[in-house]
């Protein structure tokens, strides 16, 4: 499976758990009782956080200078915010974060990258 053909939208991350453990310390546990490995890989990320929510309003006459400045913030406004977290980069994610997404090599997890508590470096 080519995991390039998947592009998260904004400030979402497509994360590959990492396996879970059948057994808890010797006994077999049903699985709404395991305890949960909060651990993946990203696999891809959005495109960053939008900034959408911003309004500007101009009143007045402006010089040259001033709307360029204002031209170089509505571009920075429509790009948003970059991502955090990068492709590759181990993260610990929340109990209830994200939805699942069956593929065809395995379940992944959709989630925001608010979602993201830390990464762990190896």
């Amino acid at each position: 499976m080519n995991l390039s053909n998947y592009q998260p939208l904004d400030d979402r991350i497509l994360i590959k758990p990492d396996p879970q453990d059948d057994n808890v310390k010797g006994f077999l546990v049903a699985d709404e009782n395991k305890p949960k490995k909060l651990i993946g890989t990203v696999v891809a990320v959005g495109t960053g956080v939008p900034l959408h929510n911003i309004r500007l309003n101009i009143d007045g006459a402006a010089s040259a200078e001033i709307l360029a400045k204002i031209e170089d913030l509505i571009n920075l406004i429509k790009a948003g915010r970059p991502m955090k977290v990068s492709v590759g980069e181990r993260v610990i994610y929340g109990q209830f974060a994200g939805t699942r997404i069956p593929l065809e090599d395995g379940e992944y997890l959709m989630l925001r990258e608010s979602d993201v508590f830390m990464r762990v470096n190896p």
